[in-house]
């Protein structure tokens, strides 16, 4: 699900576990997040961030990340304050 190759992802020799490959033809981008409490955007480069439609309850809602460290995808809620990617899809 990630981008392929080392332009955007900030990778660390030592600590790659898996290449990306992006089979999925997704090409997620390390855009990060933008903290609620302060509006500053962090992980920029290591961590892709994307909301869901699904929410968790009425504060959180699902999401999915990306590391720079692992090709697998995980899913966690967060709050929604939080700023996360989108994708959009049309129809």
């Amino acid at each position: 699900m990630k981008e392929a190759g080392l332009e955007h992802w900030n990778y660390y020799s030592d600590e790659i576990t898996e290449e990306a490959t992006n089979e999925s033809g997704f090409t997620g981008l390390p855009a990060g997040y933008r903290a609620s409490y302060s509006g500053a955007y962090y992980d920029v480069g290591n961590l892709g961030s994307f909301w869901s439609s699904s929410e968790y309850n009425s504060s959180y809602a699902w999401y999915r990340l990306l590391t720079y460290s692992y090709s697998n995808v995980h899913r966690y809620y967060y709050h929604k304050l939080y700023g996360f990617s989108i994708r959009c899809l049309g129809d």
